[in-house]
């Protein structure tokens, strides 16, 4: 009897959002995920076989999947943050992933059943953790010329997760809310997987956000020697200094944020009931100071 068609569950971040810790976990547990009959390519293997070739070369990327879909998996895990974009065009601060559905057309063509997994992030801490990680990446520009660039009616989660669903019509959405990863990651793990037990678990902290006093001397580096800002962040991310998180939005503005994140995570579940974490997340917001 033919077997039916592997099951494609496609994790695509958002970026900032707990994706490393869960790309760990994913390369820690591969006896576990093989024990459920599912697949995780290593993160090396798909950047170099997809998420580098979704622009000039999607052929090769169709072949990689091709490949995947013949093998004796049940399931085929992918977890990439950079499939649906780079984070230079989530830094822009317009529509969140704008070459989304180009990017992602080699996937819509699987042969089998396909989830899509996502991860969402209160949009007042989300935007700080972007603007740190491009310090990592590039010379940047201090927070205050970073954040006058956003536009948060703009990037918005409802409207990124449409396009998603028009992308990959048919396909289950599973959706998270990321405060309350920490606690709840083995779920997530765990649904990600179709079932696999999380047995080994990764440092806690996989690629943290640097804290505000690293933050503060990054952005005073930014407004006078913009060329010098990535090799000290990558300094200060192998000292892991400590500090409490950068939070750089004024309180009314951080409010403003956290209610269109709560507006928008009702607007989701009300779409798809199944939101993961979403009682976390308004617990958190609840509790701004």
């Amino acid at each position: 009897m033919k077997r039916p068609p592997a099951t494609l569950a496609l994790h695509l971040g958002a970026h900032k959002t707990g994706t490393s810790h869960l790309q760990a976990a994913l390369s820690l547990n591969a006896a576990s995920l093989a024990a459920v009959g599912a697949l995780a390519p290593p993160l090396t293997e798909i950047r170099r076989e997809a998420t580098r070739l979704l622009g000039a070369e999607p052929d090769g990327a169709r072949a990689w999947l091709l490949g995947l879909a013949r093998t004796d998996a049940a399931r085929i895990v992918i977890s990439d943050e950079n499939l649906p974009g780079r984070l230079a065009a989530v830094a822009r601060g317009g529509r969140l992933y704008p070459a989304l559905a180009r990017r992602l057309a080699p996937f819509a063509e699987w042969p089998g059943p396909v989830e899509v997994h996502l991860t969402l992030r209160s949009y007042e801490t989300f935007w700080p953790a972007i603007w740190l990680e491009t310090l990592l990446h590039r010379a940047a520009a201090p927070w205050a010329a970073f954040a006058a660039g956003v536009a948060p009616e703009r990037a918005r989660w409802p409207e990124l997760v449409s396009r998603i669903e028009r992308r990959f019509p048919g396909a289950q959405m599973v959706l998270w809310a990321y405060e309350g990863y920490r606690e709840g990651w083995r779920d997530r793990f765990q649904r990600l997987t179709g079932g696999a037990v999380a047995t080994l678990a990764p440092p806690e902290t996989v690629r943290p956000s640097l804290p505000a006093p690293a933050a503060e001397e990054l952005d005073r580096l930014a407004a006078s020697e913009p060329d010098r800002v990535r090799a000290r962040a990558r300094a200060l991310r192998r000292a892991a200094p400590a500090g409490p998180p950068f939070r750089p939005f004024a309180e009314a503005e951080a409010r403003r944020l956290a209610s269109l994140y709560a507006a928008d995570l009702e607007t989701l579940a009300a779409r798809h009931p199944a939101l993961h974490g979403a009682a976390c997340a308004a617990k958190d917001r609840a509790s701004l100071p």
